[in-house]
This record gives structure tokens, sequence and C-alpha cells, in this order.
């Protein structure tokens, strides 16, 4: 039936996908809505950007939409999924997606060498973005650590920008895990 479809528009791509693709996407109010206020927060480049909805809502198909956009920049982007992770379980994911070795065992060398990437990136002048998806599954030690490493900076400039994507948990689970300096730089949900 599909392929009915397909022949008769003159489809080139598979447009009836179950997976979200970012250049299908229906640009209703509250989608462009939350799009503009992204690429915002973005471009200041300041604190931590909470995006909550439902199992559906469009929450990784704009995460993908961003991700192409920044593709084309010299912005390092890192992007992982924050099911059940622990502070260092995160700590090495997160060096893991900058590409970086994490050679360290412990948590205090992968700590520092995450620093030492992010300070690196400041001294170029520019940030990274982090992008955890899913993070509503994450522990409370992982979301002090994020609340640590979002609070890096290089001559009075923030070098890592961390975006939580999850389901409505995430927010509760934020204002509720005891991280006061996580929410305190929550520039955008």
């Amino acid at each position: 039936m599909l392929d009915l479809y397909e022949a008769f528009y003159k489809l080139s791509a598979d447009t009836f996908r179950l997976s979200p693709d970012h250049r299908f996407v229906l640009d209703h109010r509250s989608y462009v809505k939350s799009k503009a206020c992204l690429e915002s927060a973005i471009r200041r480049g300041e604190g931590l950007v909470l995006i909550t909805g439902g199992a559906g809502t469009g929450k990784t198909t704009l995460i993908h939409e961003i991700l192409a956009q920044l593709s084309k920049t010299h912005i390092p982007v890192a992007t992982l999924t924050g099911a059940q992770l622990e502070s260092r379980d995160l700590l090495q994911m997160v060096g893991t997606s900058f590409g970086l070795s994490m050679r360290g065992v412990d948590k205090s060398s992968l700590t520092l060498e995450l620093e030492g990437f992010l300070k690196l990136q400041g001294q170029k002048g520019r940030r990274a973005i982090l992008i955890v998806d899913e993070a509503q599954g994450l522990s409370s030690s992982a979301l002090e650590e994020l609340g640590l490493l979002a609070r890096l900076q290089y001559k009075n400039r923030w070098i890592l920008q961390t975006i939580l994507v999850g389901q409505q948990p995430l927010g509760d689970l934020i204002a509720t895990s005891g991280v006061e300096h996580l929410s305190s730089r929550i520039v955008a949900t």
C-alpha cells in the first residue's frame, strides 16, 4: 500500500517510517515555538535547557533538527541517552561522546579529563553542547554530576551547555532531587 502512495506522489524518501525524521516535521505552533526557544538558548550559549513532553510529542525530532543545524558549526556536540546512568558512567559516556578516550578508571580521573577538554574549548573561544535524551532515567548522582559540569567556566563564560530531554517526570526529578544549582541554571523549558 505504501508503494502505491510513494509512486503516486513521486516521493523520493520514505516518509512513513516509525522512527522520527526531522526532514518531515509538521511545523505546528508548539513545535515552532519550542524550536525557536531552543535555538535562542543555543545562540546565547548559557544555561541548561529542559525539554519535556509525553511520548510521541516530537522531542527527539526537535533534537535531530537542532543536531542537523549544529553539524554545520564548529561547536563540539555530544549526545547520549541517559537511561539509568550513575555519575561515573555518565562521565565516561559524556567523554566518549565528545571523542575522548577516557582512559581513567576512577571518577576523579574521568572528571579531570573531561574538564580539561572543556577548558580547551573555552581557550578556543567556544563552548561544548551536551544533549541527554531520555534524561528522566538519570540517577540523582548523575544529575548532580551534570550540575557540577554545567558550572564550569573559562574567563567568566560557560564552557558547557546542557540540554536535557525527557518525559514529564524529568522536571519533577530535577525539582526534587536536591540539585538546586542545576535547577537554578535552567534558562529555557
